[in-house]
């Protein structure tokens, strides 16, 4: 496996969107505090995991996976996010990128619970990395879902989406949870399942989420 130049820079530029948000975010109240009631869109997370890459055919793409994004507010209910995630399959290797912005929105139910409803546009990236060449396309995609906080320390999230291509496109389901060790720093969890029309992804993934500001 060789490790790539924009493999180094896509994780940078995920890395960098948060500190780039964190400058460009307006100045309006903030409740601080992961442990409070609300949720935070502004965050750096790092996970690791299984990935499971099956194309049409004998060949397979099983291993470890990695994963790093982060998401940030530029203004009221709106967010600049990305991720970065790489495979290294028994086969072949798998690149993931997906960058764009979001929007979010308080539900206000008649419940102790807090729910959220979020829609994400993104820009996106595929390439597949095997023995006999590699392949790669950029495409869009488009997300909508739903994050709920529980309790003080426990929060749930999922979403379906849709991500075209060009030559590869079709279903996106991501579902993932959290729990708050400090004010702000937390565990996730996230399950993602991609029905490509000559691949399926899954991957499960576990890290650390580390939130820069709250409200």
């Amino acid at each position: 496996m060789r490790i790539r130049i924009h493999v180094i820079a896509t994780t940078f530029a995920i890395c960098a969107l948060p500190v780039c948000a964190w400058a460009l975010q307006p100045s309006y109240p903030q409740n601080n505090g992961a442990l409070g009631h609300d949720l935070s869109y502004n965050y750096v997370n790092g996970m690791f995991g299984f990935g499971d890459t099956d194309p049409d055919g004998p060949a397979d793409g099983n291993g470890l996976a990695l994963n790093v994004g982060g998401s940030g507010d530029i203004f009221p209910h709106v967010n600049i996010l990305g991720h970065y995630n790489h495979t290294f399959g028994s086969d072949f290797d798998t690149d993931m990128f997906s960058a764009g912005a979001g929007y979010h929105l308080n539900l206000h139910i008649p419940s102790p619970v807090r729910l959220d409803a979020f829609g994400n546009l993104t820009l996106e990236y595929i390439n597949f990395d095997y023995s006999g060449g590699n392949n790669d396309d950029f495409g869009l995609g488009v997300h909508a879902g739903l994050r709920a906080k529980f309790a003080p320390r426990f929060s749930a999230n999922g979403s379906v989406g849709y991500v075209d291509y060009g030559s590869e496109d079709g279903p996106v389901v991501q579902v993932g949870g959290g729990y708050a060790l400090t004010d702000n720093l937390g565990l996730r969890a996230t399950f993602r399942h991609y029905d490509l029309d000559h691949f399926s992804i899954n991957q499960l993934l576990f890290g650390a989420r580390y939130y820069f500001t709250q409200f």
